[in-house]
């Protein structure tokens, strides 16, 4: 559970980011003969994209997830308790 708990606060991040990267060199590598403000606004525009879905996920998606994961370790210590 803490495995998942990690992997939803902190490697989604990373996955983002990385994915951002890699979007970011395939457009300017695509637009590097066009003008710099038609390879500035697709940069813009896509970061603004995934940013969208990232925020869009945290608050959808993701607190959900961590509640349901925050019960299930207080349910899984409750018992353990009891059978302590």
């Amino acid at each position: 559970m803490k495995w998942q708990r990690q992997v939803l606060t902190r490697y989604v991040w990373i996955y983002s980011v990385l994915i951002w990267l890699a979007v970011s060199f395939y457009i300017v590598e695509v637009t590097s003969k066009g003008s710099v403000l038609f390879t500035l606004t697709a940069l813009g525009l896509t970061t603004a994209y995934i940013l969208g879905v990232g925020i869009w996920t945290w608050f959808r998606k993701n607190k959900k997830q961590l509640q349901q994961i925050d019960d299930i370790m207080y349910d899984l210590e409750q018992l353990h308790d009891a059978l302590s």
